[in-house]
């Protein structure tokens, strides 16, 4: 239920299109493909025009304060919208879902907000907000006065081949460049501050072959790089302490995942390689602790994998379905051997273990 109901103040704009609450427009109800809210709207409330696949262009007054998440999302139809002046706030997501999107304008003279080139950002560009989704440029260097690339600020952009990240960003949000599905190379400037890739962050780009991540990465997030098909290897840098859940999921072309020297990550977490059926190897760094469950669950063509004695839990099903795999076991004996935190169907298969295991 909206939060305004219940105020006693709902009203239609004279079209009958739009809904008010007070000063807020709440809903749209119309088929209408051009819309001017009222003068005097002090707000675009979340959701309000969701899913809206009539409507080409609105015109926002110079009153409107806020607008809410996902204000505008799923407007299928919307070309390109301006912010005016007054407003101070814009939520999560609030053009998120809007395929025919070629520019985000702002008004010049708004403390708060800035447009180049039809992209948004915060008004001293330290944020990049949202990258319209059929913005034409197969190309694109984020300036580098940023240091945020906010949660869904290229999501599902259509064109995008190529991006380069400056080294002043700090953290790639949520669902960042989430189904970016032409995009094949991302360029990290030398000197990357990097220090997270959000959740989400990069799934199904399927056209993503190889990517570097920087050395200041100190997570990689979980679903990070799902269903990332065309991902052949990808080198884990030594800063790196833990992998999200299903970060590296079903991507089935991977076939090489190497863990830099002097590795300092502790946590693989549950399903990470789930799916990566030409994974044929992997080696886990002695800093390892923990391994979640289902982690390299399906990895089909998986032979060999070696577990040193750091670890000392392991989930259920961790290596279900890997029915070519031989795993290698450091420091430990037998089963009677291991530390309590390997359950108890870790090895549901179960596959062959080759005990105290020297790497030569």
């Amino acid at each position: 239920m909206n939060a305004f109901h219940n105020t006693g103040i709902f009203r239609s704009a004279p079209d009958n299109s739009v809904v008010y609450a007070g000063n807020w427009a709440v809903d749209f109800k119309g088929t209408i493909t051009n819309v001017t809210l009222n003068d005097g709207t002090q707000g675009v409330a979340d959701h309000a025009f969701y899913d809206c696949p009539s409507l080409t262009s609105i015109i926002i007054p110079n009153s409107v304060i806020s607008i809410g998440s996902s204000a505008f999302g799923g407007c299928t139809s919307l070309t390109s919208i301006t912010i005016p002046n007054s407003v101070t706030s814009i939520g999560m997501g609030a053009f998120l879902y809007c395929p025919s999107l070629t520019a985000i304008m702002v008004d010049p003279l708004n403390l708060f907000f800035s447009s180049i080139d039809g992209v948004l950002f915060n008004k001293n560009q330290t944020t990049l907000l949202s990258y319209p989704v059929k913005k034409a440029d197969s190309t694109y260097a984020i300036p580098n006065s940023v240091t945020l690339i906010s949660a869904y600020a290229f999501h599902g952009c259509t064109f995008l081949t190529s991006i380069t990240i400056p080294n002043s960003v700090t953290h790639i949000g949520e669902e960042a460049f989430f189904r970016c599905r032409s995009l094949s190379s991302v360029i990290f400037e030398e000197g990357s501050k990097l220090t997270s890739i959000g959740s989400w962050a990069f799934a199904y780009c399927t056209s993503l072959t190889s990517i570097t991540i920087p050395n200041s990465v100190a997570s990689i997030n979980k679903h990070a790089f799902q269903s990332c098909t065309s991902l052949t290897s990808i080198v884990i840098p030594n800063s790196v302490i833990s992998i999200g859940n299903s970060a590296f999921s079903g991507c089935t072309f991977l076939t090489s995942v190497i863990f830099e020297e002097g590795s300092k990550l502790t946590s693989i977490d549950g399903g990470a390689f789930l799916g990566c059926t030409s994974l044929t190897s992997i080696i886990i760094p002695n800093s390892v602790t923990s391994i979640g469950g289902n982690t390299f669950q399906s990895c089909t063509s998986l032979t060999s994998i070696v577990i040193p004695n750091s670890v000392t839990s392991i989930g259920s099903d961790a290596f279900s379905g890997c029915a070519s795999l031989t795993i290698y076991v450091i420091g430990y004996f037998s089963y009677s051997d291991l530390p309590s935190g390997w359950e108890l169907w870790w090895n549901r298969d179960p596959r062959p273990v080759i005990w105290d295991y020297t790497v030569a």
